[in-house]
């Protein structure tokens, strides 16, 4: 094989490589598991450095005093580049706590405007990070989809970053938990605070919620 024949190799590698892990996304999403689609460009894709950077960042991170247990927090979601030294900061208040089900609401970049209400998935049952699969709480989801403002729109989160990178933070700093993702569409001000009263019927002493 002479120097032209390997770099035509090379390029034809560079374009099926895409197309493979593309294809192995997709077939992770028909089982109903939502891939890691940003695992190695917006936060690192391997597993002992997020665990790494993930606690290093909390360790470092100097919260405000919290007393008792955090029933919610508010979180950056941007690369963790940008994002992380804040997140941490807001994670590290639930270190030494522990929650059954952690409601994640966030919003799509792309799509946020193409739908109305709230989406909550019924074709998923779990998120992926390099951390292991967090389980999605299909009962909690079942029960806010019986709301109105509740339902499902297929791939809105398939390219969205806002709610998976908040998952490795979560796994480190709560262990174990059920998710419920949500991602919020286009709400005027009735709706959103109807959408609010049916989230706080799923809120308890088990349940944080993550905005």
């Amino acid at each position: 094989m002479n120097v032209r024949h390997a770099w035509r190799a090379i390029a034809i590698a560079a374009v099926i490589w895409p197309l493979l892990a593309g294809q192995r996304a997709i077939g992770q999403e028909q089982a109903g598991v939502r891939p890691a689609y940003f695992a190695g460009s917006w936060y690192p894709g391997s597993p002992d450095e997020l665990r790494s950077t993930v606690d290093g960042l909390m360790d470092q991170a100097k919260p405000p005093t919290v007393e008792g247990k955090p029933i919610a927090l508010i979180a950056p979601h941007a690369g963790y580049r940008f994002s992380a030294p804040v997140a941490s900061a807001a994670y590290k208040c639930l270190r030494g706590q522990s929650y059954k089900r952690v409601i994640v609401m966030a919003f799509s970049h792309r799509r946020a405007g193409s739908y109305s209400g709230v989406d909550v998935p019924t074709e998923l049952t779990a998120y992926a990070t390099p951390l292991g699969n967090v389980p999605i709480d299909r009962e909690v989801c079942a029960r806010l989809a019986e709301n109105a403002l509740f339902s499902s729109h297929p791939g809105v989160g398939r390219e969205e970053h806002s709610l998976e990178l908040q998952l490795p933070f979560l796994q480190r700093a709560v262990g174990e938990f059920k998710l419920v993702p949500l991602l919020v569409g286009m709400l005027n001000d009735r709706e959103c605070t109807a959408a609010a009263q049916a989230i706080v019927k799923c809120l308890d002493d088990d349940t944080l919620l993550v905005v």
